[in-house]
């Protein structure tokens, strides 16, 4: 979890469009092309890839990437395919210091941040209070939650009309999430990625945590059974190319030109 005060330069981003073929206009309602800013490496799709730059990820109509060792890829499945394997969803609200909708865990499955959220609506409010705080200042932000879990700190930066990327490798987590956004008409403000970060780019294995989803962690594959969830790993560098950049904000509305 953390901030940027000042946002990078938008990159170009290879996207692997095999399962995602359409990049186009009509992909976009209401978006004018102009404002996709979507733009192909010499005008034509090469070998099965295509550049958008960052920009783009605040319209397209895809929210999920993932990316695997060459490069990044839309990974809306993890949101369609909610399944017995990513639990219960309960429906709760986060009352302070914004009132959101987020989706978490049944309390015998995640009993201290759902668990939390499900009985006080809150979670961590005094970190979650001082970096809104913080975020207001400057709405030109784009703030990076690494660990997002169900999102208490993504959401309430989106709420508060900051860009947000949320990273998560496990996909229960992104699953609610793709849901709270979705019911806190957030789509606009966040991008959520599905991988593990760490110093190196490889599958790893997730060990969920029992009966307290927030002890997830990550470890290497084990060789000698299968893992029952596995993630493509991710450099800290890597997110550099999916940063999504705003016009800026003064906190009283006016937006710099």
């Amino acid at each position: 979890m953390g901030w940027i005060r000042q946002p990078y330069k938008p990159g170009s981003i290879p996207i692997d469009v095999q399962s995602t073929p359409s990049l186009t206009k009509t992909d976009t309602p209401g978006a004018a092309l102009e404002d996709l800013q979507i733009v192909t490496y010499q005008d034509s799709i090469i070998r099965g890839k295509t550049v958008l730059p960052a920009l783009a990820l605040s319209n397209y109509r895809s929210k999920i990437l993932s990316r695997n060792m060459t490069s990044w890829y839309f990974n809306d499945k993890v949101c369609r395919g909610i399944s017995n394997e990513t639990g219960k969803f309960v429906l709760a609200h986060l009352r302070a210091p914004q009132y959101i909708p987020i989706y978490v865990y049944e309390e015998n499955e995640d009993v201290w941040v759902s668990g939390n959220v499900i009985k006080r609506g809150m979670w961590e409010i005094e970190l979650v209070v001082k970096i809104q705080g913080i975020l207001a200042e400057d709405l030109d932000t784009t703030f990076i939650d690494i660990g997002a879990n169900v999102g208490v700190y993504a959401l309430t930066a989106a709420k508060l009309g900051c860009k947000v990327v949320a990273i998560d490798a496990f996909e229960g987590n992104i699953a609610r999430l793709c849901k709270s956004i979705e019911a806190g008409n957030l789509t606009r403000n966040i991008v959520l990625i599905h991988n593990a970060v760490s110093n190196t780019r490889e599958k790893v294995a997730i060990e969920v945590g029992k009966r307290n989803i927030g002890g997830t962690y990550v470890r290497k594959i084990n060789q000698t059974f299968q893992d029952r969830y596995v993630v493509n790993s991710i450099l800290l560098d890597d997110l550099l190319e999916v940063l999504i950049p705003s016009k800026g904000r003064h906190k009283d509305g006016r937006r710099n030109i």
